[in-house]
């Protein structure tokens, strides 16, 4: 069966492989090299999804694009304890192992797999990093201004020493027992 383009201009979205140019129609149990699916604006401006399948071209001496647009990029969505996160861009290099129709339905099977997004959800619910670089950079501020505190609401900045130097420092006062392992703020 032929499988002729929805697409009248080629979508700027960078293909992993090298082609000469695009297709306009494909035969579905032609063999396919890859299919790669990502976001790209359309002649309107309004970002839609795209599926361009890499085929033999020239009689097998090159390769280029038979380009699918999937629709707008808000209908590819997947959500994850109530946010909704992008559909992931997808590929998949057959080789010439596989038809493009073959390929089609594994892209479509796989679309809705939110495997990843779900890991991806629960390390950024979970992770501190931020938090710990923020306390880090006010830690290193406070041992390199080295004030000194006379009276209320007096202070002089003695000599500042740089970052290297302060955690130099931390290390000290930590291996006298004075600071936490991690710190002041610790």
């Amino acid at each position: 069966m032929r499988l002729e383009s929805n697409v009248t201009h080629a979508p700027k979205l960078t293909l992993f492989t090298k082609v000469i140019g695009p297709v306009v129609v494909v035969d579905e149990n032609e063999p396919v090299h890859s299919l790669q699916e990502g976001y790209a604006m359309n002649r309107e401006g309004q970002d839609h999804r795209y599926q361009a399948l890499t085929v033999s071209a020239m009689s097998g001496q090159a390769l280029a694009a038979f380009w699918w647009d999937l629709g707008p990029s808000e209908d590819f969505t997947i959500t994850v304890d109530g946010e909704s996160y992008p559909t992931p861009p997808w590929h998949q290099v057959a080789l010439w192992e596989h038809t493009v129709a073959e390929l089609r339905f594994y892209a479509e099977r796989d679309r809705g797999d939110d495997y990843g997004i779900q890991m991806l959800h629960e390390q950024t619910q979970t992770s501190t990093i931020i938090e710990d670089y923020r306390k880090l950079t006010e830690e290193d501020g406070y041992l390199v201004t080295n004030r000194s505190t006379f009276g209320p609401g007096g202070f002089v900045q003695r000599n500042g020493f740089s970052d290297l130097a302060a955690r130099g420092q931390r290390e000290k006062l930590a291996e006298a027992g004075i600071v936490g392992k991690h710190g002041y703020f610790y």
